[in-house]
This record gives structure tokens, C-alpha cells and sequence, in this order.
């Protein structure tokens, strides 16, 4: 279905304007993708809101940085349930 589809497209010399579109629509929706994943407001409310969440559930995490060897930082986190 997908290849008569294309073939007919092209028999009418409309598949450079129909592929078109669909790769500006494709392009349109990665780049929203991308913004909604790195942006900053949105990430940090949902941060604060998930620290309420786990501050409500008697539940907290301690997160430090710890400077290891040879000057490499490395994450630990310590998880303390109530």
C-alpha cells in the first residue's frame, strides 16, 4: 500500500512536495521534543514537585559530590526511609 501510494505520488510529480512536508513535520516535532525535554522551568518544577512528593512520603535522599581520586567527581546518594 505504502510503495502504490509513493508510485502515484510520483506519477503525479508531487512526491518531492508531499515528502517534503512530511520531513518539516517530522523535523517540527523532534525539535519539540527536544525543547520540552531540556526545558528548564518545566524540569525544575517537576523537581520540586517530586521533592514533595518523597518529603510527604517520609521519605528523603541526600545527594553529595564527592571528590575521588585523581581529582574525578563522583555522585553518591544516601536514601533514608521513616
Amino acid at each position: 500500500m505504502l510503495a502504490s501510494s509513493l508510485q502515484i505520488a510520483y506519477n503525479l510529480k508531487s512526491l518531492p512536495i508531499l515528502m517534503h512536508n512530511l520531513i518539516s513535520d517530522l523535523i517540527q516535532r523532534m525539535e519539540e521534543h527536544v525543547r520540552a525535554a531540556f526545558d528548564i522551568s518545566k524540569l525544575s518544577k517537576d523537581a520540586l514537585a517530586k521533592g514533595e512528593e518523597m518529603i510527604s512520603g517520609k521519605s528523603c535522599v541526600f545527594s553529595a559530590l564527592y571528590r575521588g581520586s585523581k581529582h574525578k567527581p563522583t555522585f553518591f546518594s544516601i536514601q533514608v526511609s521513616h
